[in-house]
């Protein structure tokens, strides 16, 4: 029986550290292509299920900390949004100042400044616990910094390959502010990716917002595009 214990013992705690130094970069591999890429991003808002808004962005990621997005299409086209680091500014049109934004103002839009500038939950949260169910794992993360978009998310992911279905964002106050959804294709390399993510905003009723990604491709990008004094003159067409 000791030994029956010790051998439980020695496996929870093995899947536990797997947990706090694997598992939210396994989830992360699929939603990042490489350390360096090329993604085109289509915002969409609907409400009661009409399509009310639409915006094209393409976008600039180097590994987990930084990112440049750029409207090419839509009501807000010429904005460029830089995230370096746990720092988010935005540069709008017809600005020649780059602004910076505040964890609270990420939060602003159906989909999020945070939402679509940062990909990684690894950076910036930790997995306070895991709950088995079915053919799940809920996984509670709470946030490293202050400077992270949500405080905690509950995040629901298949057990058998840790790929995510469902998360549920949460607000300092503890109030559940989103909830997204994640769906898949297929890349040329047989590598699932999440090419799409429907948010629904739980404040506003009747409203939702997908994120549809495309065009992805593997890119060496200029160090000069992740500073701060370039993003006035940017412009990548």
């Amino acid at each position: 029986m000791k030994v029956l214990f010790i051998i439980i013992f020695l496996f929870y705690g093995s899947y536990f550290s797997l947990a706090n130094n694997k598992i939210l970069k396994k989830i992360d591999s699929y939603r990042k292509f490489t350390k360096s890429f090329q993604i085109n991003i289509k915002i969409i808002d609907f409400k009661n299920n009409e399509l009310v808004d639409s915006s094209l962005f393409v976008g600039f990621f180097k590994g987990n900390k930084k990112s440049l997005l750029y409207c090419y299409k839509g009501k807000n086209k010429g904005m460029k949004i830089l995230m370096k680091d746990n720092n988010l500014w935005i540069n709008l049109p017809g600005s020649k100042r780059a602004l910076r934004i505040t964890p609270i103002q990420r939060l602003l839009g159906q989909a999020s400044n945070g939402d679509i500038a940062k990909i990684s939950y690894d950076e910036d949260y930790t997995i306070d616990s895991m709950v088995s169910k079915d053919s799940m794992n809920i996984l509670y993360l709470k946030a490293k910094r202050s400077s992270a978009t949500y405080n905690k998310i509950e995040l629901f992911v298949k057990k058998d390959n840790f790929s995510p279905l469902k998360a549920n964002y949460y607000l300092i106050s503890g109030k559940h502010f989103k909830t997204a959804y994640f769906f898949y294709s297929t890349l040329h390399n047989k590598r699932k990716f999440i090419n799409k993510v429907k948010i629904v905003n739980k404040f506003k009723d009747n409203f939702f917002t997908v994120i549809e990604n495309f065009n992805i491709k593997k890119i060496n990008i200029p160090t000069k595009y992740f500073n701060k004094s370039y993003l006035y003159d940017f412009n990548p067409f």
